[in-house]
């Protein structure tokens, strides 16, 4: 008997039996350490005159030729082998000796990869390129080189489907993990495989995580805390691997998932609900402080938390409106003397770049005001940048349409340009901050910029048929006035919500709940 394969309970890295500590990680070894099913001992060999060079050779050949029949799912031709076994002065039936004991062979070999795979170490069908070396290795006790033990053990995975059972019980642990519920109807009972999957490897699997979680539940009631200590864990991590999980991350995914299902995990929650309520909800205090007001005879206190979104509304309503005001009288004043494209551009450009420069010296003003920390502050000021370049380089396309208007292009075509400028890129509602904001303020938004073009077009296609170019174009920057407007009350309606948002994701409690955009759980809140 040859020396033993064993995994460290603490890392899970292979030792060898003579070791006493862990080399990867320093961990003592136990008699607990996991010892694997591979052997050295080796099965002895029909032998066919051993020490006559050439009856060996045909002895391997003959092997070989069992090997590929197997591995292609035919029958050995033995007509060929007979005839040549002649020349060798070997008759038939030791010929059929040496193909029935091969042919024992493989059926052995797959017995010792059934019970691996359906009786021992790996409970996850775990198929791995390690795994196939170490197996390939092992079939030298069935008398099979490395690389025929590895294609012998590709046809295993293969016939038992081994990678779809994989990837199906990771699905089921990730989504137990996430939600302490293991769902039995995951498994569609399409084939006999199938059927037995579920009535064995799925059961092995689903007992598994079940001792982990009465283990689990043991610990917890032991020690008389929520938390799970790292003496926990490992005792934790040790069962896991005598259970067949090879892999700690493995583990884990089980250990969250049982901490749902056994309640912790929501106390935990609420723990930390509960301590960032109390750090935060009161973290505008110093604009907006807290107030004590009398309900039904008793004195109820309203922290800060719920009144930032007032004050943030309001104060972005007065900048905005300011903004709209005196971007609009500066396009007007672009066309006072004459409109040409040339100047419609440059004019359009600058007005533009200084807009943006005061849009972000409010948001700057207002973050500054608050408080907010620095980081925070930088992502707010990029998102709005960003949407605001976009929109003011949708603005500068619009010039194009003055050469049009000048050369009296087709009515269709102009009407496609002005309708495609007017359906930029640059509404917030639904998108930025993984779409926080309804997917209904986009639609608005679009449909008001799609009245706003069909207006437009009307008025520049009527100036046009009275060959009018002077007037189209003043039509066109009407249009562009209008737009600015419309862009400018979706702002106003839009920004406070996103900026409390990303508060809300930075600072947790600090802003009313309705801007939690998912922090909560539903089922948390109601018990709040």
């Amino acid at each position: 008997m040859g020396e033993h394969v064993m995994f460290c309970v603490n890392c899970g890295n292979r030792l060898a039996n003579s070791m006493k500590y862990c080399p990867k990680c320093g961990e003592k070894i136990a008699n607990e350490n996991i010892e694997s099913s591979f052997s050295d001992e080796k099965i002895e060999e029909v032998g066919l005159f051993d020490n006559d060079p050439v009856t060996y050779s045909f002895r391997e050949k003959i092997k070989k030729e069992t090997l590929e029949a197997y591995l292609n799912e035919t029958k050995v031709i033995r007509s060929g082998l007979y005839t040549k076994g002649k020349l060798y002065g070997i008759t038939d039936d030791i010929i059929d000796d040496i193909v029935a004991d091969c042919e024992k062979r493989i059926i052995l070999f797959e017995e010792y990869l059934y019970s691996l795979y359906m009786d021992g170490s790996f409970l996850m069908y775990d198929v791995t390129d390690e795994i196939k070396s170490e197996i390939g290795e092992y079939a030298g006790k069935y008398g099979f080189g490395h690389v025929d033990g590895e294609r012998i053990y590709e046809k295993f995975v293969k016939d038992h489907k081994l990678r779809s059972k994989n990837a199906l019980l990771l699905t089921m642990l990730i989504s137990y993990q996430q939600t302490g519920i293991l769902d039995d109807a995951k498994i569609k009972e399409e084939d006999p495989e199938t059927i037995k999957f579920k009535a064995k490897g799925y059961l092995r699997f689903k007992n598994a995580v079940q001792e982990l979680k009465e283990l689990q539940s043991t610990l917890h009631e032991v020690s008389g805390s929520i938390d799970i200590s790292d003496d926990d864990r490992n005792e934790l991590y040790e069962k896991g691997m005598l259970l067949g999980f090879q892999e700690k991350t493995l583990i884990d995914a089980c250990i969250q998932g049982n901490e749902i299902s056994l309640g912790y995990h929501g106390k935990k929650m609420l723990r930390e609900q509960k301590i960032l309520r109390q750090k935060n909800q009161n973290y505008f205090s110093k604009i907006v402080r807290k107030k004590t007001m009398r309900l039904l005879d008793r004195e109820v206190v309203f922290d800060s938390c719920y009144f930032i979104e007032e004050y943030t509304f309001s104060f972005f309503e007065e900048q905005f409106e300011w903004l709209n005001h005196q971007m609009v009288q500066k396009i007007k004043s672009i066309t006072e003397n004459s409109i040409d494209e040339e100047n419609f551009a440059l004019g359009l450009s600058m007005h533009m770049m200084q807009g943006a420069a005061t849009w972000l010296q409010y948001v700057e003003e207002y973050c500054n005001q608050i408080g907010l920390p620095d980081e925070l502050l930088d992502n707010i000021k990029s998102f709005f940048a960003e949407d605001y370049r976009a929109f003011g380089n949708d603005l500068k396309e619009l010039r194009y349409l003055f050469d049009e208007i000048d050369s009296d292009v087709e009515q269709t075509k102009l009407n496609g340009e002005l309708k495609k400028a007017f359906r930029g890129k640059w509404v917030i509602g639904g998108v930025g901050i993984q779409g926080m904001i309804n997917s209904a303020v986009t639609g608005a938004v679009l449909n008001a910029g799609t009245g706003l073009a069909y207006d437009a077009m009307n008025k520049i296609s009527t100036a046009m048929s009275k060959r009018n170019a002077i007037q189209a174009k003043k039509e066109l920057v009407y249009a562009v006035i209008d737009m600015m407007t419309d862009y400018f009350g979706m702002l106003q309606q839009n920004v406070p919500t996103v900026i409390l948002v990303m508060i809300m994701q930075e600072k947790p409690y600090s802003v009313s709940a309705k801007y939690s955009c998912g922090f909560l759980n539903p089922q948390v809140l109601s018990i709040i």
